[in-house]
């Protein structure tokens, strides 16, 4: 399964990284430079003077020409044809970069490409490595939740999180697509792993992994430290300690724990060295000056206007999801998130619980911390890594309850919701690119006669292509969630707190036509 999921995402990444136009993701050309140092071995560069928030690297001088080629960043109405040619000269160039406190690990490998490429074959080269990333990490959360019994719709809100805003991410160089992939790794392999029983062969696969993924979703971003403590401990509430208790006593899982934390120490104290080598910045955003609760309350009631940014805000932050697809993600993760807090009983609803409070209490202290000094910086995509996990949890809260589909219901449930997504992530894919080849005051019918920009084998072409992978990975999901079609939605293993003996619970509920199985009270 890893192979086919890893094929599925990574050419879906791959095709957001060539209609995306280069430099056209948030501080791309910033990544660029900070790839191609650390690449060279320098791993911190030098403080500029009078801007210690920047640092001085040289780089080749294609890739420091980046900087300066954003002639389309924030004005949605100017197309892509406002920027030339690339020119592949090499030449050792100084270049500043807004990365240099980034921990270089994500660098190290999407920078590999510039060793041997050169111009744009290496700009894409960098992109197709952060492509490759994401899909591995994609690819791991796929094949653990296949391998629970019943998983439908675990899947489902795997899928669910993987918006058209973590497709982006994921094809453009921006460790932000990282986080959310890492994590979304991290979740499912370690529910994998804590409730259901593992050979001395899969315990150490699975802690490998498990390690793994550590290492990438702790060396994106500072605040990523935070998110692996919430999907350890969400994962923790979630596991089934009858499968468990004895898994901290075997020497696979006592070696994951201690090389998982050193993992983590180690990316926490690269955090903390720049901070008091660099200082703490000079860039201010707006509302500079803003007290603390104000900056509080602020955040809290404007907790569901950052949740464009979960789904769909691309380029510079200046090209909206249409409200048909934002409309479509809305319901598909909103009846998740609903239906989990209404099937689900008890302790299986603590996980779900804990991701709600932290995707609406961690942007509030963190921006209200800051506010006063800096303004207003909180982004939507900053929490897009807990908002993919929240899916992950609530889709197997869903499984581990007491509901039973009905065939038909099942076969109607799973078309409807993945044509949806696919209509909707069809949608972002054409309507970004209607941005970037006429502007987006145009309409699509320009795109066809007046397409000032054209990616790499054209808009239309690419669009196919898109729509091609996304029906195939649709249909191949579907299949696997009619595989289950005649069994309750619940498993033993699944559900923490279960008798052995009776596996829907007291109370089963029959929805749908009547086809599936039930069994008698005991």
């Amino acid at each position: 399964m890893f192979v086919i999921a890893f094929v599925c995402f990574f050419a879906a990444n791959l095709l957001w990284s060539l209609a995306s136009p280069l430099r056209s993701s948030p501080d791309e050309p910033a990544h660029f430079i900070r790839a191609a140092a650390v690449v060279r071995g320098d791993l911190t560069g030098q403080p500029k003077a009078g801007e210690t928030w920047l640092s001085e690297s040289l780089v080749p001088k294609y890739i420091a020409d980046t900087q300066g080629r954003t002639c389309y960043a924030y004005q949605p109405d100017v197309s892509a044809s406002c920027d030339g040619p690339v020119d592949p000269d090499d030449t050792p160039t100084p270049a500043v970069t807004t990365a240099n406190s980034n921990h270089p690990l994500f660098y190290a490998i999407t920078g590999l490409p510039t060793l041997v490429l050169d111009g744009n074959a290496a700009l894409y080269g960098m992109r197709g490595m952060s492509a490759l990333l994401n899909a591995a990490m994609l690819a791991i959360a796929t094949m653990s939740l296949w391998q629970f019994p019943r998983a439908r719709f675990a899947l489902m809100g795997l899928v669910a999180g993987f918006t058209p805003m973590v497709a982006f991410l994921s094809g453009t160089l921006n460790p932000n697509g990282v986080e959310v992939t890492a994590a979304v790794a991290l979740i499912s392999v370690l529910l994998l792993t804590l409730r259901r029983a593992s050979s001395t062969r899969l315990l150490w696969e699975r802690g490998a992994m498990v390690v793994l993924a550590t290492l990438l979703l702790s060396s994106t971003r500072s605040i990523s430290l935070l998110w692996v403590l919430v999907i350890v401990v969400a994962a923790l509430l979630a596991a089934d300690w009858r499968s468990a208790k004895d898994l901290f006593r075997r020497p696979a899982a006592i070696v994951t724990v201690v090389v998982s934390g050193l993992v983590a120490v180690g990316a926490m104290a690269w955090f903390l060295t720049p901070l008091t080598t660099y200082g703490d910045g000079g860039q201010t955003y707006p509302e500079v000056g803003t007290g603390y609760w104000t900056g509080f309350l602020q955040m809290l009631v404007s907790t569901f206007d950052y949740a464009q940014g979960w789904i769909g805000l691309f380029g510079w932050i200046d090209t909206a999801l249409p409200l048909s697809a934002m409309a479509i993600w809305t319901v598909a993760a909103g009846s998740l998130v609903a239906a989990a807090f209404v099937v689900g009983r008890g302790r299986a609803l603590l996980a779900p619980l804990l991701l709600v409070l932290v995707l609406v209490f961690v942007p509030a202290f963190v921006q209200a911390a800051l506010v006063t000094e800096m303004g207003y910086i909180w982004q939507g995509r900053y929490t897009l890594a807990m908002f993919a996990v929240l899916l992950v949890l609530c889709g197997v809260v869903i499984d581990g309850s007491d509901v039973v589909l009905g065939v038909r219901t099942t076969r109607r449930l799973a078309t409807i919701a993945l044509g949806a997504l696919v209509i909707a992530h069809l949608i972002a894919f054409v309507n970004t690119l209607r941005r970037y080849t006429v502007g987006s005051q145009y309409s699509f019918a320009d795109m066809l006669q007046h397409a000032t920009w054209q990616p790499p084998a054209g808009w239309l072409p690419l669009s196919v292509a898109y729509l091609v992978v996304l029906t195939a990975g649709a249909i191949l999901l579907r299949r696997r969630l009619l595989n289950d079609q005649d069994a309750p939605v619940g498993s033993v293993a699944q559900t923490p707190g279960r008798r052995a003996e009776d596996p829907l619970g007291p109370a089963a509920k029959l929805i749908g036509d009547g086809t599936a199985n039930r069994r008698a009270s005991t």
